[in-house]
């Protein structure tokens, strides 16, 4: 195991300094998506919308490290009995803030720049009835997918998909909130 952590901490190291010479800079960014909630999750709320502020550091051309925080809503399920007076909500909103780490991998050297990565950290999720509200804190991951087109100097356009997977694990088992969110944002250099 002591060789395995090693190796692992060697690599990361060699990813970090081997282009150490290379102009380094910075990335700041927003961007907003609607998300679309699987498996239980979709059973309690409705397809949602959100946001997130973004910082990227680039540790060579292809690789960035950073963070994210984000503000998803989901709004809950209502039962509409077809009367013309709405509907009976029968699931509260939940709100989730996104507070990660991410970690994102650049393939080309055009102005086109598709990209993988992962998002990992604290997943704070809320929700509220309008009479009893709960905020709990959980692990959770998110597999990233996209492409951004650089269009200019200090700008880059970017889209992205993100699956979402909340380790909610209560009990003695590990249940998982999940969701897709599709966004789109804006990025800037701040750095070199």
């Amino acid at each position: 195991m002591k060789k395995n952590y090693f190796a692992i901490v060697f690599v990361l190291f060699l990813l970090v300094y081997s282009h150490k010479s290379q102009a380094q800079e910075a990335q700041l960014g927003v961007s907003g998506g609607i998300t679309f909630p699987f498996i239980d999750f979709a059973e309690s709320v409705s397809s949602g919308f959100g946001g997130s502020v973004i910082f990227k550091y680039f540790v060579n051309k292809n690789i960035a490290l950073g963070g994210n925080l984000g503000y998803y809503v989901f709004p809950g399920r209502e039962i509409n009995f077809g009367l013309g007076f709405g509907g009976l909500q029968v699931s509260p909103d939940v709100k989730i803030v996104p507070i990660n780490a991410t970690a994102e991998i650049f393939f080309g050297r055009s102005d086109l720049r598709p990209r993988i990565g992962v998002d990992f950290g604290a997943y704070i999720v809320s929700s509220s009835d309008g009479t009893n509200s709960q905020n709990k804190a959980y692990f959770g991951f998110a597999p990233v997918i996209g492409s951004g087109v650089i269009v200019s100097k200090n700008v880059e356009i970017f889209a992205n998909t993100k699956f979402h997977v909340i380790l909610t694990n209560d009990n003695n088992d590990i249940p998982t909130t999940s969701y897709l969110s599709v966004n789109a944002g804006l990025m800037f250099n701040i750095g070199n």
